[in-house]
């Protein structure tokens, strides 16, 4: 099950208005579009380095990134943070 952060769950209320839950979070990986599947790739270095999983629920008009390493969702991203209308 997913966790969601601190942050995650401020800038949820703040941006899509209403109180976020882990099962909602879940039902939007499963069910959302997968933006950016989540995995670990190397610098040029060799050091590796996580890319988190980016998925968007065109009904609720979100995007989360979840750090599905750590299971636990991260940032949210609402119409209300672009520009314009």
């Amino acid at each position: 099950m997913i966790t969601l952060s601190k942050h995650f769950i401020e800038n949820w209320r703040a941006r899509v208005g209403n109180e976020p839950s882990p099962e909602l979070v879940q039902g939007i990986m499963q069910y959302g579009v997968i933006v950016l599947k989540p995995r670990v790739l190397m610098t040029p270095e060799g050091k590796p380095f996580k890319q988190l999983g980016i998925y968007w629920d065109p009904e609720l008009q979100v995007i989360v990134k979840i750090d599905e390493f750590k299971g636990r969702a991260v940032s949210v991203l609402a119409p209300k943070n672009g520009r314009g209308k």
